[in-house]
């Protein structure tokens, strides 16, 4: 009995650190608040899900914004005032401009199939707080195809939001970050010769 609770008592232990792991962020890590917008369309939740995959700690703190903003809201001055409110470095709003997907029957005499098609715009809307720009970045699309191949909004969706994700300058390890600390070296990017990129100390003695 007493070996049964010890290894309860671990495994309680190992959970927590994992938990108290997944919480350390950098103390120049940077604050993203993301942004509910009034749509509530299907695209709009997996726009809304999607968006949030790059800004992970530790290299992001993110912050969901209880504002929930209508179209007219996406204005310069307002994400200002939500980066002042939540103290933000990027405020991020996805935003579904146009999203259509319809499975219809074609009713030929030789042909009864069922098909797809669909078009979509979707667009980010990204203040940055230090240069006090706000800046928008979009994809479009359209198509048609047999519903057996194309039977699932998510392969529209995937791909779309992948070529939103690639056009934001924003990735999860940031380019250029901020060292507070006037003890810790600022970091510098080098090339392997194997092509990785890596951040090293200026003062490191290890030859690359």
């Amino acid at each position: 009995m007493k070996k049964l609770l010890l290894s309860i008592v671990m495994i309680q232990c190992l959970i927590f650190s994992a938990f108290a792991a997944d919480a350390v962020t950098f103390d120049d890590s940077l604050n993203v608040v993301i942004v509910t917008t009034t749509q509530d369309n299907y695209a709009a939740r997996y726009l809304r899900r999607g968006i949030r995959e790059p800004f992970r700690i530790p290299y992001w703190n993110r912050i969901d914004a209880a504002e929930v903003l209508s179209s007219k809201d996406i204005t310069l001055d307002g994400l200002e005032a939500l980066a002042t409110r939540y103290d933000g470095d990027l405020v991020i709003v996805p935003f579904v401009n146009h999203w259509y997907w319809r499975t219809y029957h074609t009713f030929f005499r030789f042909n009864d199939e069922l098909y797809t098609e669909y078009s979509y715009r979707f667009s980010i809307y990204i203040y940055n707080h230090n240069t006090k720009e706000m800046e928008s970045y979009e994809v479009s699309g359209r198509g048609r195809d047999e519903a057996i191949v194309l039977h699932d909004p998510d392969d529209v969706l995937r791909p779309a939001l992948a070529r939103l994700l690639e056009k934001i300058p924003y990735k999860r390890i940031p380019k250029e970050r901020r060292y507070t600390n006037p003890d810790t070296p600022n970091l510098q990017l080098h090339t392997t010769e194997g092509g990785a990129r890596i951040y090293k100390s200026p003062y490191s003695a290890v030859s690359i």
